[in-house]
């Protein structure tokens, strides 16, 4: 009996001190929280819409990507060439240059001279040059864009030799 008054009086200490709150709750519940309700949210009438200010609009143009200035863009000159010829005709073609928009293609009837003798522009990235004498041509050729040139390309040079069929049938 002595046991049960110092449990009873032990269990008076700790309830009139706060004690624990493990009895209330249960063991194996974790403690409340003691933070403060969330106040609900109030509902949006036609009275409270009347009290707000208006959004201004606003008008600004959509953002655009300008387009590329070519005369800032160091243009490359054309490499790697592949050339064909065929009796009086030279074909020579290369990989494109990016932002190129034509080629002027200098030609010269001998490889000793510097100046050009014709100077043809094309769109495409080959040329062909037809109705040729049987003798040596020198090409360079320089990528364009707009009022932008770059730089001239290695001198190509071709020699075409006159072949002759010799007929043994005699």
């Amino acid at each position: 009996m002595k046991k049960h008054i110092i449990l009873i009086f032990a269990s008076l200490i700790l309830t009139a001190c706060g004690g624990s709150k493990t009895q209330e709750q249960g063991l194996n519940e974790p403690p409340k929280s003691e933070a403060p309700e969330p106040t609900p949210a109030k509902s949006v009438t036609d009275e409270n819409l009347d009290n707000t200010k208006e959004t201004p609009e606003i008008n600004e143009p959509a953002t655009t990507v300008p387009e590329q200035d070519l005369s800032s863009v160091a243009l490359a000159s054309p490499s790697k060439f592949k050339t064909y010829q065929k009796n009086d005709m030279v074909l020579i073609s290369w990989p494109k240059v990016e932002n190129a928009q034509s080629y002027n293609v200098y030609i010269s009837s001998t490889s000793e001279s510097s100046a050009a003798d014709e100077v043809i522009n094309t769109t495409t990235n080959n040329f062909k040059h037809s109705n040729l004498n049987q003798s040596e041509y020198s090409y360079r050729i320089q990528s364009v864009a707009g009022n932008q040139r770059s730089g001239m390309s290695s001198t190509i040079t071709v020699k075409l030799f006159n072949t002759k069929v010799i007929d043994n049938s005699l």
